[in-house]
């Protein structure tokens, strides 16, 4: 198991050493938390993602060389309020339960990480960090997401519907409707299932093109059909994704009570999870490769030393 700076406090300076490190770790994670609260507070993204990364490193950092259970608990706690912290002006029941829903996903992060590190003879640092990135990424878009939800008052422009799908739902829906975007209108993508359902169906490939052309759009109006019961409200098919989405939104958020607006909270958090677990790859591997060139350089520098025990398993040590 790997383990940092179990040092007797009669070792003097190097006690002390190894203390002020620790605390340095924490400090710098505490502030990029406090960065990433920040900008997303101020409606900077751009800024915001950027201080997530940053964040990202420092906290996986943090779990691998901070072996004291106290500290590492301490420190992550005070991670999360960090993170909170900026959206003060949000206060009420629904941030405290989100707040704490994002520590829980903080400390899983710490708990996978820090048993996946007790389990290896030898440092695997990617896996580690992909297991610590697992639940980060997971509480930073339930956070974010619920914080967009409490910030917005449960409205949401049409604009930002646009971005959310180009940005959560494309990725995933290009892999069956390659052209698939926001402004593409809904017609289209009707017709892009219903040709890719008809693909390789050597009856339908027997009929005329004319023949075809008929069973497609009575298929396209059925698929509509279904659509709309299942929505309970109509759609056009001339208008393009996001302003049919937003439509609906609309409809919807104005007719909902404050229980549904809960449950309505929980769906689209949990849309967005999803969304977010499929291009997950994307998002760990510079979060993890700058991750590891800072553990790389740290190491350099001399911050702590690795050393191996009797049975061939690593061990971090603190200078």
């Amino acid at each position: 198991m790997v383990n940092i700076s179990e040092i007797p406090k009669n070792a003097g300076g190097l006690y002390q050493s190894a203390k002020i490190k620790i605390y340095g770790i924490i400090a710098a994670t505490t502030i990029t938390a406090l960065l990433v609260g920040y900008f997303f507070s101020q409606n900077s993204p751009i800024y915001g993602a950027i201080a997530l990364v940053f964040f990202l490193n420092c906290f996986i950092l943090q779990t691998i060389l901070i072996d004291d259970t106290q500290y590492l608990v301490s420190a992550t706690i005070i991670s999360g309020i960090a993170i909170t912290a900026p959206f003060y002006n949000l206060f009420s029941t629904y941030l405290v339960v989100v707040t704490a829903i994002l520590i829980i996903f903080m400390l899983s992060a710490v708990h996978s990480g820090r048993k996946a590190l007790g389990n290896m003879l030898s440092i695997n640092f990617f896996r580690i960090a992909r297991l610590i990135l697992a639940s980060m990424i997971s509480g930073i878009v339930v956070f974010l997401t619920a914080i967009m939800i409490l910030n917005s008052g449960f409205s949401i422009s049409e604009g930002k519907i646009s971005r959310i799908i180009d940005v959560a739902v494309a990725p995933i829906a290009r892999k069956y409707i390659p052209e698939f975007s926001s402004d593409m209108k809904v017609e289209d993508v009707l017709m892009n299932i219903v040709l890719r359902s008809a693909a390789g169906d050597k009856e339908f490939a027997a009929f005329p093109p004319n023949v075809q052309k008929q069973i497609m759009a009575k298929s396209v109006r059925g698929l509509q059909g279904r659509i709309e019961k299942s929505l309970g409200v109509g759609i056009d098919p001339a208008l393009s994704v996001a302003e049919n989405v937003n439509e609906f939104l609309q409809l919807k958020i104005g007719s909902l009570t404050s229980s549904a607006k809960v449950l309505w909270s929980i769906i689209l958090i949990g849309f967005v999870l999803i969304s977010v677990k499929g291009i997950e790859f994307i998002i760990y591997i510079p979060i993890a490769l700058l991750a590891y060139l800072s553990y790389e350089l740290l190491l350099s520098f001399g911050l702590f030393i690795i050393q191996r025990e009797s049975k061939s398993r690593d061990v971090i040590l603190l200078n």
